[in-house]
């Protein structure tokens, strides 16, 4: 594979920076041949100069080909060095898809940023905000590695049809909350990295959603030298594998750009009840992706219901103006609880009681009826 310096394109306010690449072997389907990333133009300060991002947005392809990238550019001997690990802990789970493939570039060229800024990745969704509100709440003595930025993608979590047009609706939303409730500064980017991976089959999305999240803060390693990515598992629920983990993720980094994966210690039980005593959180919290209007949640997707369940625990869902004001019981008895997950299922028992013990008998009943029916 041979990769291209990028193009950077100027149209309107905005930067569109792309990367083409050449596969030596055309791949089963026509994939678009570049890379290519939109924001506006007045962050074009934060733009990396050489080709780490670009990289990761294309090692997957490459190692499902079995080619060896051919950079036209610069890059990080750091970052080279981290990305054979890297490649391994994904060859490592999955032997018989992918293949350890070399990196080489024009240049190697130690990194010598000297931003001393946080960024971070933010949805709107439980982990995102659990994060970012930690890592505000940090001592003074930390002051430095709190989040300045934070970057909110189109074409991660808004890549389906009916996700047209949402990105366009929430994301103002967002930007006015951030900066006054905490002074964070919200940088819209787009992509077409699932577009090209996961549409046209290169590899699952489960694996490579931490590919494209780094290729984005790498991207903007320009103005800032640590990056924030939540957790999406607790320790004791790491899935191998997964595409953003505390392994792979904190691989991705140079000798002046660190990735932080956060917040591996909290369960999404123990982040959502957090979140219920945020008032931030109380008109902005968005966990829904299968029926996306706005910021309001749908209320009957598995992932809804999760969350109005905990927040309903914590006798907080009647503050939230983005889920319904009660949850459908019915909805829950017919929820699929799988009892090939061990410890899911176990703590769904534990949760039941929990809810006994505040005397919240009719849902604690429907999760007990949805329960019975997977023995």
């Amino acid at each position: 594979m041979k990769l291209f310096s990028p193009i950077i394109t100027e149209i309107g306010d905005e930067l569109r920076v792309q990367a083409h690449y050449q596969l030596e072997t055309p791949f089963s389907v026509e994939l678009p041949p570049y890379i290519a990333f939109t924001f506006p133009k007045i962050y074009k300060d934060f733009l990396a100069n050489t080709m780490e991002p670009y990289v990761m947005a294309v090692l997957f392809l490459a190692m499902k080909t079995n080619e060896d990238i051919h950079v036209e550019g610069t890059l990080s001997p750091h970052f080279l060095y981290n990305m054979q690990e890297y490649q391994q802990n994904f060859i490592f789970f999955s032997k018989e898809k992918l293949s350890q493939i070399n990196i080489i570039p024009d240049n190697i060229q130690t990194d010598n940023n000297v931003s001393q800024q946080t960024l971070a990745c933010f949805s709107g969704g439980v982990d995102s905000f659990y994060s970012l509100i930690k890592n505000q709440q940090l001592p003074s003595s930390l002051a430095s590695y709190k989040v300045s930025h934070a970057v909110f993608i189109k074409g991660f979590d808004f890549f389906l049809p009916q996700h047209e047009g949402n990105y366009e609706k929430i994301y103002p939303h967002y930007k006015k909350m951030l900066l006054e409730q905490f002074g964070i500064d919200l940088i819209p980017v787009s992509t077409n990295f699932r577009h090209v991976i996961e549409h046209f089959n290169v590899y699952p999305w489960e694996a490579t959603h931490g590919a494209a999240l780094g290729s984005i803060g790498l991207l903007f390693k320009g103005g800032f030298d640590r990056y924030l990515i939540a957790s999406s598992d607790a320790y004791d629920t790491l899935i191998d594998g997964w595409g953003s983990h505390p392994i792979p993720d904190r691989l991705i980094a140079t000798e002046s750009f660190r990735s932080l994966h956060h917040a591996t210690e909290a369960s999404r039980f123990e982040k959502t009840t957090f979140l219920a005593h945020q008032p931030a959180t109380y008109d902005h919290l968005r966990v829904c992706w299968e029926k996306p209007n706005g910021l309001q949640n749908c209320g009957q997707c598995s992932k809804c219901l999760q969350v109005m369940m905990y927040l309903e625990h914590e006798d907080k869902l009647q503050h939230y103006t983005s889920f319904p004001k009660e949850i459908d019981l019915a909805l829950v008895k017919k929820a699929k609880i799988s009892k090939n997950d061990p410890f899911f299922f176990g703590f769904v028992r534990s949760f039941i009681q929990k809810l006994k013990a505040k005397e919240k008998h009719e849902l604690a009943h429907a999760i007990e009826v949805s329960l019975e029916r997977e023995l």
